[in-house]
């Protein structure tokens, strides 16, 4: 009897020791945001890869070659490719951006004035919106190719971007006003 309330007490400084509980519900939701978060950015990194390739070949396919006649190419030829470079540039920031959001520390002094719970669980609903925002921006891309880019395309992708990151703004207004 006294080997199994031993092996109990171990079990339980192992899986509660130094604070945390990974069977806690919040510990849980904390855990959940990260994934979420991490899929979003990925959805959006794949984003920005392939408006990096779409930049590459529009260079090697869509851009005449210099000639002593016309060394440079001209300026409409140019501008889809510097679209697709500031889109990319774009994906890749708001990428990081939500990478980098914060979530409530776990701070013993807090959870009593405010639902930890409740908080994490907002948090993780407002990151869902961030994946099926992100997941529309990639959408817009993936059938995109240099011979077929429009800037229609271009600003349909701006205004999925928007999206998120209005979405990033909110969740981390939501954030300070809940601290």
């Amino acid at each position: 009897m006294q080997d199994k309330n031993w092996l109990a007490q171990q079990l339980d400084l192992l899986l509660t020791g130094h604070g945390y509980n990974l069977y806690n519900d919040a510990n849980r939701a904390r855990a959940d945001d990260l994934l979420v978060r991490q899929h979003a950015c990925g959805l959006l990194g794949e984003a920005a890869n392939h408006l990096g390739r779409l930049a590459t070949d529009y260079t090697a396919n869509r851009l005449p070659p210099s000639t002593r006649d016309h060394p440079f190419p001209t300026a409409a030829e140019i501008a889809p490719l510097k679209q697709l470079q500031a889109l990319r540039a774009e994906v890749s920031t708001l990428a990081s951006r939500i990478r980098g959001l914060s979530v409530p520390t776990q701070d013993r002094v807090w959870a009593r004035f405010r639902t930890e719970t409740t908080t994490l669980e907002f948090l993780l609903s407002s990151d869902y919106h961030l994946i099926t925002a992100a997941d529309k921006a990639l959408n817009t891309v993936l059938p995109a190719s240099a011979a077929t880019w429009t800037e229609e395309i271009g600003f349909d992708l701006q205004n999925g971007l928007r999206e998120v990151e209005q979405l990033t703004r909110d969740r981390e207004q939501f954030l300070k006003s809940s601290t």
